[in-house]
């Protein structure tokens, strides 16, 4: 009696194990879309803070250090022809660039004059 209340735990015991790792969500995704780099160039002496515009709204990249660069990577975006905006921290400084991405290519940008 003993021994069939000992396997009736452990077939209960796995048909729940089993039961949770079926319910578990699995992402999956077809291919990734495409991906476009960008290096922009900080000539300027302190940071600057970069989003772009591809039509659908404002996407913050990142932050270009002074007197440096940084690459961004955009995914996916509606159009390959961007607005690039920099600002300073204080926003008392700005810089618009119109950019147009190319695939397989990185795109460099200066926020120099």
């Amino acid at each position: 009696m003993r021994s069939k209340q000992a396997i009736r735990a452990l077939l209960l015991g796995a048909v729940i194990a089993s039961m949770g790792a079926c319910a578990r969500g699995v992402g999956v995704e077809s291919e990734p879309g495409p991906a476009y780099a960008v290096q922009v160039a900080n000539p300027m002496p302190h940071p600057m803070i970069v989003s772009y515009d591809d039509g659908t709204g404002v996407r913050l990249l990142g932050t270009v250090p002074p007197n440096g660069s940084a690459r961004f990577v955009i995914t996916r975006p509606a159009s390959r022809e961007i607005s690039l905006t920099a600002t300073d921290e204080g926003r008392t400084h700005t810089v618009n660039r119109n950019v147009v991405l190319q695939s397989g290519v990185v795109t460099e940008v200066s926020l120099g004059s």
